[in-house]
């Protein structure tokens, strides 16, 4: 609890003491940061796409097993 205070307390005083930074941003860097939201974003979609694949594969019933089954007599 005595560590949680010191950080409010560090919080609270960083916050007190700032400055201003007066630097300047161009567009080119807010279109890349854009650009890097937009390729993570698509690519988690693509990664939770193929995970979710890989789980319609794993419970997926296999036609060919039904086949195998009415040749065998089952």
């Amino acid at each position: 609890m005595k560590s949680l205070k010191l950080l409010f307390v560090a919080i609270g005083v960083s916050f007190a003491l700032t400055k201003s930074a007066h630097a300047y941003i161009d567009p080119g860097t807010g279109s890349l940061a854009l650009q890097a939201l937009a390729a993570i974003g698509i690519g988690a979609l693509f990664y939770i796409r193929s995970i979710g694949q890989a789980f319609k594969k794993l419970f997926k019933r296999n036609p060919l097993d039904d086949i195998n089954r009415d040749v065998r007599g089952e």
